[in-house]
């Protein structure tokens, strides 16, 4: 979801450089997948992330300094 919300808004401005077209497939494709993704995590399974996932889990189990 987080590299989503920095992807979809970078995608946007280039299609909007493209044609209203462009900008208009991108947000739609961009909703489709902000949506299911939400879906998802509301059916309990939360995607994984390939090489960045296992960083982010031994960081989240290591108490704050």
């Amino acid at each position: 979801a987080v590299l989503l919300g920095i992807l979809w808004p970078a995608a946007l401005y280039a299609a909007s450089a493209v044609s209203p077209d462009a900008t208009l497939v991108v947000a739609a494709g961009g909703a489709v997948l902000w949506v299911a993704l939400m879906l998802v995590a509301f059916a309990g399974r939360d995607l994984k992330l390939p090489f960045i996932g296992p960083v982010l889990q031994r960081m989240a189990a290591e108490p704050p300094d």
